[in-house]
């Protein structure tokens, strides 16, 4: 999923940094993915292609869930939560 997130940034962003934080206490690991690239407009038509369904495909599988903030020019973050018990 973070390999797909970054396939993303790279190929849509036009970011100049990206940070990548894991935080993991016992049962529960968070992913955050955050960039400083163009963002994009939530309801667009563009939000959810193949990279981000296959992601939210993949974490329904494993009850995980995904959330989104992002606006135009002001960058986007990515939020995986995993329920890892």
């Amino acid at each position: 999923m973070v390999q797909e997130l970054m396939q993303n940034i790279i190929k849509h962003a036009q970011a100049t940094a990206v940070w990548i934080q894991l935080n993991y206490r016992p049962g529960f690991l968070n992913i955050t993915i955050e960039d400083n690239g163009i963002g994009f407009h939530i309801n667009g038509t563009h939000n959810d292609g193949i990279g981000l369904k296959s992601i939210r495909a993949r974490l329904k599988t494993i009850g995980g869930s995904l959330s989104i903030e992002t606006l135009p020019q002001k960058g986007t973050e990515v939020n995986i939560d995993l329920d890892i018990t």
